[in-house]
């Protein structure tokens, strides 16, 4: 990608500042830059259906490791789920922390009233 984007900036950035692209300054005498992108567009146009397989062949890999990736994932977090369900021996009933003895449970205080308070006023 940076390659690419190198390539057309070099290309580009005369057309950019002077209005004429590298390859038009390049002509025919020093060639370099138009030289090559001629070689390249010619490979490209040539082997049109080589490139389109690998570009289908490098998508379809992508989608299956990311399948496999989220598959593993999944049933890696179940697997472990299952593995502490069979260790620990419990029941539905089971799943939450033991209840306090009624005696030994906080209480619930009520909240004094302003009439409460010494004074008979608030604040």
């Amino acid at each position: 990608m940076v390659v690419t984007g190198g390539y057309l900036v070099w290309y580009w950035y005369p057309a950019a500042t002077r209005g004429t692209t590298t390859a038009a300054i390049s002509g025919a005498s020093s060639g370099g830059l138009a030289r090559f992108s001629a070689t390249i567009s010619t490979w490209v146009q040539a082997h049109t259906t080589l490139i389109a397989w690998l570009a289908a062949t490098a998508v379809l890999l992508a989608a299956a490791l990311t399948l496999r990736y989220r598959l593993r994932t999944r049933n890696a977090g179940r697997l472990t789920a299952a593995a502490h369900d069979g260790d620990s021996q419990r029941s539905d009933a089971d799943c939450c922390a033991p209840k306090t003895a009624p005696e030994t449970a906080p209480q619930p205080v009520p909240a004094a009233l302003d009439q409460d308070r010494p004074g008979n006023h608030c604040c």
